[in-house]
């Protein structure tokens, strides 16, 4: 049994056990260099604040929702109560900041300057000191995914190429020679509007497929409320990770509805009421579909050790037999 990408599989580890947080306490070097991660009170992101990825010293186009708000001029970046940016003007509900010095990625509210109790928006910030993960042999390409996992995936050191439903049949990951396979990472954009339409791309693919938001196959309905995610319902891909221990489990403000009409299952990760990720493989055909039914940019960065690993080992493990 393959072990997936090497390099990624490699990466899990180093950061599992290199990266120290320090949950619940703040602290900051004389450089003014966070070393410590966002506080358990603040580990799952409000989905009516827009959030935003970027490594430290990197300018960011950072999201702004202006709420009941008639005008924002300009904002600043706040955590650990203290202000770490200067002030950047508001322009079409965005602004362009810089990215403070982080050592463990952190979660910084964005503020109105001078207001600071009435968050507009939330960034999430890597540090510059982690290693490019993926290396000449690593293929993963995009094909109309969400803004956050372009945003993660470049914070992350993820080389993620984007391409078009036309190039899809080139097959452009075949002219590459490489030591590991090819993913395709897909989003609403990307998947059709039918489980039909998807699997017609995964066929002309011809290499396993993500599919980020899979929640249109529930016929866009969510499930509400709190969903916990501790290792022991991994499997499959993720039976690595099921051997690990937690302190503390991930959390979801809410996930997808599987859509019942789905055959030849495996769940990667289990639930309560149904998976949470899925490998579907079609019954007359070798493609592999992995459908996810959980909102991961509202743990990633959050939840390190846990969310951001867990996700990069779904890219790594789907060649796994």
């Amino acid at each position: 049994m393959s072990s997936g990408p090497a390099i990624l599989t490699a990466a899990i580890g180093l950061f599992a056990m290199s990266v120290p947080l320090a949950w619940g306490a703040a602290g900051d070097d004389a450089d003014g260099c966070i070393k410590v991660a966002a506080s358990p009170s603040d580990t799952v992101a409000d989905r009516s604040r827009p959030v935003t990825f970027a490594r430290s010293g990197q300018v960011a186009s950072v999201g702004i929702a202006m709420g009941d708000k008639a005008s924002v001029a300009s904002v600043v970046m706040v955590a650990f109560g203290r202000v770490w940016t200067r002030p950047a003007e508001v322009r079409h509900g965005a602004a362009q900041m810089t990215v403070p010095e982080v050592r463990v990625p952190t979660v910084f509210d964005i503020v109105e300057e001078g207001d600071g109790e009435d968050p507009l928006g939330q960034l999430v910030a890597y540090p510059t000191a982690l290693p490019t993960r993926n290396g000449k042999d690593f293929q993963c390409y995009s094909l109309g995914v969400p803004r956050w996992f372009e945003q993660w995936a470049e914070a992350m050191g993820l080389h993620v190429i984007p391409t078009t439903s036309k190039a899809i049949h080139a097959r452009p990951w075949a002219i590459r020679r490489s030591s590991t396979p090819p993913v395709l990472v897909i989003g609403c954009g990307g998947a059709g509007n039918t489980p039909g339409e998807l699997l017609a791309t995964a066929k002309a693919a011809g290499i396993p497929v993500v599919v980020l938001e899979a929640n249109w196959l529930g016929g866009g309905k969510a499930c509400k409320g709190d969903t916990t995610v501790w290792p022991k319902q991994m499997g499959a891909g993720l039976a690595k990770i099921a051997e690990q221990k937690w302190s503390t489990s991930l959390r979801f403000s809410q996930r997808a509805r599987p859509w019942p009409g789905v055959c030849n299952r495996w769940p990667w990760i289990a639930g309560e009421n149904g998976p949470l990720l899925e490998e579907i493989r079609p019954p007359k055909g070798p493609e592999r579909v992995l459908l996810n039914y959980l909102p991961w940019q509202e743990q990633l960065g959050r939840q390190f050790d846990n969310a951001d690993t867990t996700l990069v080992a779904v890219l790594a493990c789907v060649d796994l037999p």
